[in-house]
C-alpha cells in the first residue's frame, strides 16, 4: 500500500467521488454550511462540509458523526446499499459518508433522489462491460524491410516466428506480408507470397548463408503460397511454421530508401493493390465500416478482428509525399511534386536530414483509426532500432553539417567511445546518423517514424518502452513477448468517461496535475473486476477486483475520454469478462 490505512480510506471516499477533492475535515470559510444538500463544488457546501459524490457531506464511521441540523443525518457505511447508491465505489472497510434518510424522493431536498433509503445526488457513475464473444480474431500485417542490409534480420524474424506459431495457431489469425519497397511496381504495398530463391545475395555475409527457402516449393507440394495465411488453414503447426518462414524471407533486393509507412498505407487502401481482399468493406474507393459489417466477411481487415501491424526494419521510414500520387501536402512544401517536397536519393542520410519533408506520421495513424474505428483494436509492433539518447535522456537527431573529425563516422579520427553529448547540442547533431544498436542480425539505425506510430496507440511495443521492449537488436527477436500480449488485446478499451483523479498532497487531496498522476490507476476512482463464468471459460473464476498494478491506464487523444484501459497479460482468463465501475 502506498499510504497508511487512514489516508488510503480517506482517499477512496473523497478522491473517488469528488471532482475537486479537498481534505475532508477542513471547513470552507466565509459561508454557511449547506448540510446534505446537492453540490458541484466545495464552495457550494460552506463550512464544515465537502462536496462528495454530489452531496455536501463528510466521512463517518457511525450515525453520531452525522447528527447535525436536527439530526437528520445518518452514516451510510461502506458496502451498504446506501453507500453504493451515493458513491458506487466505496469498498468494504472504508469510512462511510453522511446522508439523509428517506423513503421516497419527496423526503429529499430538491436536486437529490431517494435511493436505497438515502438522499443521494443523481448518478455520475461510469459502468462498462467488456466480454469478447467467440475466438480471438487477429489480422497481422507484417511490413518487412527488403533492402540489402536485411539478410540477418529476416533470418531472425523467420526463427522468431517459428517460436510463436503454437500460440498464434490457437487464434483465429490471418497473416499478410508486404515490404518497405515502394519503388518496385511488383511491391508498393502489395500482399506478397513469393519467397526469395535460396541463393546467396550480394551484400549478405557468407556466414549468414543463403535464405532458408530451399524447401518452400517442396513443402507447399507444388501449390502456391497463400497471399493471406489463415492460422487454421495450415495442415498442422509444423505446416504453419513452414508457411510463416516462406512468407518472412522476402529477399534483400528492395529499394534502399525504405518506405514502410507508405507501404502500410497502400496495403490497406481501398484504391490500393489489395482491395479485392477487403470485399464489401470498400465502396467507391473508400473504406466503409457499415458496409463491411453487413457484407460477406472479407479475407482481411475483418470486422471484429484486431489489427496488428508489425514493422521489421534496420533503418527509419523515408516516405516522402512527392513520390506518391494523391499524397497530402506537408509544411514547407510549395506543392505535392515541387522540388521542396522531394527527398534526394544521393545518400540515405537525406531521409534524416530532410525529415520535415516526409509525409506526417499522423497520416498513417489516422488511416488505421479510420479503418478499425476503435483504437483498442489496433496494435503496432516496431521491431526497429531504438533512439540514441543524450545524457539528459533526449532522443538525438542528426542534421546536415560538418561534425568535428572525432564525431564524424566517416573520418579516421572518429571516436566511437566519445559520449554523444560531446558531439551534439540540445539533442541535435551534425553529420550522418550513427548506428543506434547492433544485434545478432546486424546494425540498425533509429526508426524514429515507426516508433512515433507505435507509440501513438495505447497498445503495441517499441524499443526501450517499459511496457514492452521489442527492439530489433536483441539476440533473439522478442516476438514471443509481443504475442504474449495478444489475449489482453481483446480487453483493451477506451473508457466512456474519465474517472475522478486525485492525489495526496500533505494532509489534503488535490486533483491530478500531471500525465503520470493521471495514468496511475491508484489515483482513479475506478473499480475493475474480472470474472470467468460463461460457457467459454476454460478456467472458471469468481469475480475479483483487480489491484492497480494489474491493469494500465494510458492517456491518449484517440479516446474521447482521454483514457485507455488495458489489463496486464494473463490477468483475464480465456473467455473471461471485465466489469468497470467508477465515478466521473
Amino acid at each position: 500500500m502506498r499510504h497508511n490505512l487512514l489516508i488510503t480510506l480517506v482517499f477512496l471516499v473523497i478522491g473517488g467521488c469528488n471532482d475537486r477533492p479537498v481534505a475532508p475535515t477542513g471547513p470552507t470559510a466565509g459561508s454557511e454550511t449547506h448540510w446534505l444538500a446537492p453540490c458541484d463544488t466545495d464552495a457550494a457546501c460552506g463550512e464544515d462540509a465537502a462536496c462528495v459524490c454530489g452531496l455536501c457531506t463528510a466521512p463517518c464511521a457511525a450515525d453520531d458523526a452525522c447528527a447535525r441540523e436536527g439530526g437528520q443525518g445518518r452514516c451510510a457505511t461502506a458496502a451498504s446499499p446506501a453507500a453504493d447508491a451515493a458513491c458506487e465505489v466505496l469498498p468494504a472497510g472504508a469510512p462511510g459518508i453522511c446522508v439523509a434518510a428517506c423513503v421516497e424522493d419527496a423526503d429529499c431536498v430538491e436536486g437529490l433522489d431517494c435511493v436505497a433509503g438515502a438522499c443521494v445526488a443523481p448518478a455520475r457513475r461510469l459502468t462498462q462491460e467488456i466480454a469478447p464473444a467467440g475466438p480471438h480474431a487477429v489480422d497481422f500485417l507484417f511490413v518487412i524491410d527488403d533492402s540489402g542490409s536485411m539478410c540477418g534480420e529476416q533470418a531472425g524474424l523467420a526463427d522468431a516466428m517459428a517460436d510463436v506459431v503454437p500460440a498464434i495457431a490457437q487464434l483465429d489469425a490471418r497473416i499478410a506480408v508486404t515490404t518497405t519497397d515502394v519503388l518496385s511496381p511488383a511491391r508498393q504495398g502489395r500482399f506478397i507470397a513469393d519467397p526469395t530463391p535460396p541463393v546467396q545475395a550480394l551484400g549478405c555475409a557468407e556466414v549468414e548463408g543463403p535464405p532458408d527457402t530451399a524447401d518452400c516449393a517442396a513443402f507447399l507440394g507444388g501449390r502456391a503460397l497463400p497471399t493471406i495465411i489463415g492460422a487454421r488453414d495450415a495442415p498442422d503447426v509444423t505446416g504453419l511454421k513452414g508457411w510463416f518462414k516462406c512468407l518472412a524471407l522476402v529477399g534483400t533486393e528492395g529499394d534502399g530508401f525504405e518506405g514502410g509507412l507508405w507501404a502500410l498505407h497502400r496495403a490497406l487502401a481501398c484504391d490500393g493493390p489489395n482491395a479485392a481482399h477487403f470485399g464489401a468493406c470498400c465502396r467507391d474507393g473508400q473504406y466503409d465500416a457499415a458496409a463491411c459489417a453487413a457484407g460477406d466477411p472479407p479475407d482481411f481487415l475483418r470486422p471484429g478482428a484486431d489489427l496488428v501491424v508489425v514493422f521489421v526494419s534496420d533503418e527509419d521510414d523515408c516516405s516522402a509525399p512527392a513520390q506518391f500520387p494523391g499524397a497530402t501536402a506537408v509544411p514547407g512544401c510549395r506543392d505535392v511534386g515541387g522540388d521542396e517536397c522531394a527527398i534526394s536519393r544521393s545518400q540515405n542520410a537525406n531521409c534524416e536530414w530532410d525529415r520535415d519533408r516526409l509525409e506526417p506520421v499522423s497520416t498513417f495513424r489516422d488511416q488505421l483509426v479510420a479503418v478499425k474505428g476503435d483504437p483498442g483494436a489496433i496494435a503496432v509492433w516496431a521491431f526497429v532500432g531504438g533512439e540514441l539518447r543524450d545524457g539528459q535522456g533526449r532522443a538525438v537527431r542528426f542534421d546536415a553539417g560538418e561534425p568535428a573529425p572525432m564525431c564524424d563516422v566517416a573520418d579516421p579520427a572518429f571516436d566511437p567511445d566519445l559520449p554523444i553529448d560531446a558531439c551534439c547540442t540540445d539533442g541535435q547533431c551534425a553529420g550522418e546518423p550513427r548506428v543506434s544498436c547492433e544485434g545478432a542480425g546486424g546494425e540498425a539505425f533509429a526508426g524514429h517514424r515507426y516508433l512515433e506510430l507505435a507509440r501513438s496507440f495505447p497498445l503495441g511495443c517499441a524499443p526501450g518502452d517499459a511496457r514492452l521492449d521489442c527492439g530489433l537488436c536483441a539476440d533473439t527477436l522478442p516476438l514471443v513477448g509481443a504475442v504474449d500480449t495478444l489475449p489482453g488485446l481483446q480487453y483493451g478499451v477506451c473508457l466512456d468517461a474519465a474517472p475522478t483523479c486525485a492525489v495526496l498532497a500533505g494532509d489534503a487531496l488535490r486533483p491530478c496535475a500531471t500525465a503520470d498522476e493521471a495514468a496511475d490507476p491508484a489515483n482513479r476512482s475506478l473499480r475493475v473486476e474480472v470474472a470467468c463464468d460463461g460457457p467459454g471459460c476454460v478456467e472458471p473464476q469468481a469475480a475479483r477486483t483487480l489491484a492497480p498494478d494489474e491493469y494500465r491506464l494510458t492517456p491518449t487523444p484517440l479516446c474521447a475520454s482521454g483514457l485507455f484501459l488495458h489489463p496486464a497479460p494473463g490477468v483475464v482468463p480465456a473467455g473471461g469478462r471485465l466489469s468497470l465501475r467508477g465515478v466521473r
